[in-house]
């Protein structure tokens, strides 16, 4: 390459003294040719040298900032003069990978936050739907189950009244001997149970937004308790009573919160298979929401039954015994109170139902 470079740059020069001497109009001797050719070589010697110099001092110097460079990328702790160029370079290179690298992690960071975000929004739309579409399907069959009870107490009632009534008339006969009276007072009781069954599923669909009146909970809740204590006493050991000191006075229907009370307390004393406890708890959950528990340590409830246990005539207890809508009514109240009804069981250890409602001090 040197060698080619050298011929080129003499070539060049003595193309032009050629060129020179052609076209002067003074010719010169051949000595003189000679001389000017050897001096044109000499000049293109010294170009050519000094060229090669400075290139190759100024490759030098670039390889040496390379290799630099290079121990830099392996070693990043060690410091190099301000003016090595080539490692400023490469550091700066090395500054601005890092720095695309960070804002590449924080996007990858917000992508991973975006995506979650957008999982728990799907994931509670779904829940939402899918509690709305429950919601509506249980409206949907109480209303149906509303038009069939309302028809049956209609078409039954009359009926029924004239049946009570006729055998009142014949118990009435002296005559009658203690046999026939006795069955004729239990066809009278189970007349007077079907009608009960029929006026509590009629106070199911009656159920509207209720009165909003200042209750003492405490107070109720011992009322509740000392009607129920012959009954309650029966079948339970101990009944606690616990009550938040925040939970003094709530606005709310004092009749509908008593008739749930009656119903879960006789709910737990008729499921203690040997005496036990029963507490009657109440507070608050919430600026205005309030709850009433109702804990025992009874038969328990399986899984499977807990997910009927608040249809409408649906009971765990034995044929002839309850009419399966307690519970149902329990579950309107909360409904019509803008609260809910739950419960967790196991068998064998006990349940507890929690009763929530709004506390409408605002809406008097």
């Amino acid at each position: 390459m040197r060698l080619a470079g050298f011929i080129i740059i003499f070539v060049v020069t003595t193309i032009f003294v050629f060129l020179h001497y052609i076209f002067l109009p003074i010719k010169l001797e051949w000595w003189y040719i000679i001389f000017f050719i050897a001096g044109s070589l000499i000049y293109t010697s010294v170009v050519y040298l000094g060229v090669v110099f400075i290139i190759n001092r100024h490759l030098h110097w670039m390889k040496e900032n390379i290799r630099n460079a290079m121990e830099y990328l392996k070693e990043p702790h060690i410091k190099f003069p301000e003016s090595n160029i080539a490692a400023d370079i490469f550091s700066n290179i090395i500054d601005e990978f890092k720095q695309r690298q960070e804002n590449i992690s924080r996007d990858i960071a917000k992508r991973d936050e975006f995506i979650k975000f957008l999982t728990e929004e799907v994931d509670r739309c779904a829940y939402e739907l899918n509690r709305k579409n429950k919601e509506f399907m249980e409206k949907e069959r109480s209303i149906a189950l509303g038009h069939l009870i309302a028809t049956l107490a209609h078409k039954l009632g009359t009926p029924l009244n004239s049946i009570s009534g006729h055998i009142q008339l014949i118990l009435n006969n002296d005559q009658l001997d203690y046999d026939t009276k006795n069955r004729l007072k239990i066809v009278s009781g189970e007349i007077a149970r079907i009608e009960k069954i029929m006026r509590q599923a009629l106070d199911v669909l009656m159920l509207e937004r209720g009165r909003v009146e200042p209750v003492n909970i405490k107070e109720l809740l011992a009322e509740t308790i000392d009607f129920l204590l012959p009954t309650l006493s029966r079948d339970a050991d101990s009944i606690e009573l616990s009550i938040d000191p925040e939970l003094k006075t709530v606005y709310s229907d004092s009749d509908m919160l008593r008739e749930v009370v009656i119903n879960l307390l006789s709910n737990a004393s008729e499921s203690m298979e040997n005496k036990g406890f029963i507490k009657l708890a109440a507070g608050r959950k919430g600026d205005n929401i309030c709850y009433i528990s109702v804990s025992d340590n009874g038969v328990g409830i399986s899984k499977d039954m807990q997910e009927k246990i608040f249809e409408p005539f649906f009971t765990t207890k034995q044929k002839g015994k309850a009419s399966g809508l307690g519970l149902t009514i329990c579950k309107e109240i909360a409904r019509v109170l803008g609260g809910n009804i739950e419960v967790e069981s196991a068998v064998g250890k006990g349940s507890t139902f929690t009763f929530t409602f709004i506390d409408r001090r605002e809406g008097i």
